[in-house]
């Protein structure tokens, strides 16, 4: 009950963060936006890991290893997707970044020298024919460009952060981790909006309340409680089961943008988006096989 429960609050909390980011835009501009969030998400942590017991004796470069993780996956995914929803609305955004498995997937057949599956090349293939359908739908409020980009940009940072996370976190225990990778996450994007030309505390007197409340909400929901609820997810069941709740989040996304931000795509801008969901859903997802004794099908679990 416990595993469903924090799965349950990663997916909520994830999803609803596209919906926060487009709220926050109406007043702060991306930079501000993303460092806010891992400025009240670092503060937090740093309260939270005073009073973590038994700490693990880590050497200086595992602590810069599991800050660089949290500067590109946290830090700059913020950033990226702050900046990609100015112009892209949230239920398409939800739907591209949740390609982020079966990008990962594509990376480390090329880290790891794997080939690519059958499977993996008909989920690419999909995916790219509904971002090709997102691209020209003519969503009025879609900019083809830009946009698209730095949502590219999150994909991949994301993705990043999920290769690179595997060997360091063997050695450091998930909850430091997180805290470590915060940490990563507000120096990045501390330096992001110090290299800007934008004034936090100018926006901030002219924001709207529900622009400022959802900065802090992005900072404690999706930074502390979701991070936090997928360590523990993760300390009870393996990464494959638990990694099939992510998928229900580009749906979430999609429904909660329609409630909260009356945010409705076309009928060719949602067809993309589910065939984009659906490839990353063959591409990532694999199908469990039951052992028999027949040779053939022993040597198909050995290809796939």
């Amino acid at each position: 009950m416990r595993v469903i429960l924090a799965l349950l609050l990663t997916v909520l909390g994830w999803s609803s963060s596209f919906i926060f980011i487009r709220l926050g835009l109406e007043s702060y501009s991306p930079e501000v936006i993303a460092f806010g969030r891992y400025l009240v998400a670092g503060l937090i942590s740093l309260i939270i890991y005073c009073y973590l017991p038994n700490k693990a004796s880590l050497s200086l470069l595992d602590r810069i290893k599991a800050v660089s993780c949290g500067a590109i996956g946290m830090g700059i995914y913020s950033y990226a997707i702050s900046a990609g929803e100015v112009t892209v609305p949230a239920s398409i955004t939800g739907f591209i970044v949740g390609m982020m498995p079966l990008c990962a997937s594509i990376l480390a057949s090329y880290i790891y020298k794997e080939a690519l599956t059958k499977r993996l090349l008909i989920g690419i293939g999909i995916s790219l024919l509904g971002l090709s359908i997102i691209t020209f739908s003519g969503h009025e409020e879609v900019a083809f460009g830009r946009g698209l980009l730095w949502l590219f940009l999150a994909v991949i940072s994301a993705t990043t952060y999920t290769l690179i996370q595997k060997p360091v976190i063997k050695k450091i225990p998930a909850p430091e981790f997180v805290c470590y990778a915060l940490w990563g996450g507000a120096l990045s994007t501390f330096c992001i909006y110090f290299l800007s030309s934008n004034s936090f505390i100018e926006q901030f007197q002219a924001a709207k309340p529900a622009a400022t409340f959802s900065i802090v909400y992005q900072g404690i929901v999706p930074s502390i409680v979701s991070f936090f609820g997928w360590s523990y997810a993760l300390t009870k069941v393996n990464v494959a089961r638990a990694g099939i709740a992510l998928y229900t989040m580009p749906l979430v996304t999609a429904f909660l943008a329609f409630v909260i931000l009356q945010e409705k795509p076309t009928f060719i801008a949602l067809l993309g988006m589910l065939l984009a969901f659906l490839g990353s859903l063959i591409g990532s997802v694999k199908l469990p096989i039951k052992k028999q004794t027949s040779v053939k099908v022993t040597t198909l679990q050995k290809e796939a």
